[in-house]
């Protein structure tokens, strides 16, 4: 006994909403997010499927990169386009803490002064001060310069060094102070590139100062105060040109940015201070 065309058609029918209410129940599972959730909403019963989704989707793990990678190394090279002169002299040596002149010639002298950092764009200068013996610069950044006697208006040599000048008096502190968190930023470098190039500055800094790398930084804008502004405050420098959803930011960013700037420079006494 045949089965009639109505009868056919009903199966059929019947065949169809099965393997659709599967395909949908599926995707569901699959893409369900806090984000598609917002916009997609199908009927409870849909769900009474297990899910499909696995261990993988439903978490986010960063790889860990190996610096070392033998499918990048034909990209690692050495890079020494500037090569040193061994003819140049350098007439002033900053060692220990103490400034002093690399020659002894009665004919020249050297002068240095510090330099203090203002802000991103400002420095505030000391005055010249002639190196004698045992000088020792109160500062981080020293600049020197010699000259003949007769011209010292045109020095012939000028150079610049570089310490952590440590203040050894010590100041009365607060008990309940809270304690300063450093943020070293490595700039125009990746993390592997860190690791390859300095691996001694990265050991030292996490066995002897307790630091925490953070790997997985991304560059998100031009030079250090975008990328700042992104790692610590969570926002962007400057509004996204393009995108889903980014009306907010182009109204939005300018006010935000305001409000976080000011956030930045409260007062100790209200709880913390934070610098860039």
């Amino acid at each position: 006994m045949g089965t009639t065309p109505r009868r056919r058609s009903y199966l059929f029918n019947v065949v169809i909403f099965i393997i659709t209410y599967v395909l949908i129940s599926a995707t569901y599972n699959y893409y369900a997010s806090s984000y598609l959730k917002n916009y997609l909403t199908f009927p409870t019963v849909v769900r009474f499927l297990p899910p499909f989704s696995t261990e993988h989707q439903n978490q986010c793990e960063l790889p860990k990169l190996d610096p070392w990678d033998p499918t990048i190394l034909d990209f690692v090279k050495p890079y020494n386009v500037y090569k040193t002169d061994p003819k140049f002299k350098v007439f002033t040596k900053l060692e220990n803490g103490i400034l002093t002149k690399t020659f002894n010639d009665s004919r020249r002298e050297c002068s240095y002064r510090c330099m203090f950092s203002v802000n991103d764009r400002k420095l505030r200068y000391g005055d010249w001060i002639d190196i004698g013996n045992d000088t020792m610069p109160e500062c981080d950044v020293v600049e020197t310069k010699c000259f003949s006697t007769k011209a010292k208006k045109k020095p012939d040599f000028e150079y610049m060094h570089a310490q952590i000048y440590r203040n050894d008096t010590k100041s009365e502190t607060d008990k309940n102070q809270i304690p300063n968190v450093h943020i070293i930023v490595i700039d125009s470098m990746s993390h592997s590139a860190l690791l390859r190039t300095m691996p001694k500055t990265v050991e030292t800094l996490k066995s002897d100062f307790a630091a925490i790398p953070f790997p997985h930084l991304n560059k998100i804008g031009a030079n250090s105060r975008p990328n700042a502004f992104g790692f610590l405050l969570a926002v962007l420098g400057s509004g996204p040109s393009s995108g889903p959803d980014i009306g907010h930011f182009r109204n939005g960013y300018v006010r935000e940015m305001s409000d976080h700037l000011k956030l930045m420079y409260l007062p100790i006494e209200q709880v913390f201070l934070s610098l860039i």
